[in-house]
């Protein structure tokens, strides 16, 4: 089971709020669904990152993330007409999120695994990987573009 620090997940309090910023864009802008599952990852997120372990918090979040951006996708694509955009941000961001899973967080893993000492860096890696991609780019992309591009 892999366990991340509370002393490099606590930037997860600052980088969530995008998904309570896109939470208050999509109810302004009657994106009901997308609106309501940003506050739902909101609250998800917080939940899981203020104390990193693999365990029900993660496979909630997961699932959350997974109804998230389906939902979504689909809303952006029936009511924005920039989706193509907004799809274009989303599938470099999993791929970014593949990536860092791939080649950082198995690292982890497997270093945890075998009782060896998990460098300070290979920490801040795979959190600022995972939060500037995922949540503030993710969650501030599709907020901007409700706003700015309805």
């Amino acid at each position: 089971m892999t366990y991340i620090p509370n002393k490099y997940t606590n930037i997860v309090y600052l980088t969530s709020i995008s998904f309570f910023v896109n939470f208050l864009s999509c109810i302004k802008n009657k994106y009901y669904f997308s609106g309501l599952f940003s506050l739902l990852l909101y609250f998800t997120t917080i939940s899981l990152w203020s104390n990193f372990k693999e365990g029900y918090r993660h496979k909630l979040d997961k699932n959350v993330v997974i109804i998230y951006s389906t939902i979504t996708a689909i809303e952006m694509f029936i009511k924005n007409k920039y989706w193509y955009v907004y799809y274009i941000i989303s599938l470099i961001n999993i791929c970014l999120f593949f990536f860092n899973k791939y080649f950082f967080y198995n690292e982890i893993r497997y270093l945890q695994n075998n009782k060896n000492k998990v460098d300070d860096l290979l920490y801040w890696i795979i959190i600022f990987a995972h939060t500037i991609p995922l949540h503030l780019v993710q969650g501030l992309s599709m907020a901007y573009m409700v706003e700015y591009y309805p």
